[in-house]
């Protein structure tokens, strides 16, 4: 996970953006609180969106030890 980007960082770089804040602001993504770490997934949606990407959600079995 050397290459894992926290969503925290890369939308805190992204809004920095003016054309980028502009689409943010238009699609009506709010996060009340940006420490908050559980996104919905409709705010997510519209993000990927906004970056031309798409969401994918993966449920994986528990390995238990």
């Amino acid at each position: 996970m050397k290459d894992t980007v926290k969503f925290k960082g890369y939308l805190k770089e992204e809004l920095k953006d003016p054309e980028f804040r502009e689409s943010f602001d238009e699609e009506g993504v709010y996060l009340e609180n940006i420490r908050n770490k559980s996104y919905s997934i409709q705010t997510l949606i519209k993000l990927a969106r906004i970056l031309d990407k798409r969401v994918n959600v993966e449920f994986r079995d528990v390995v238990k030890k």
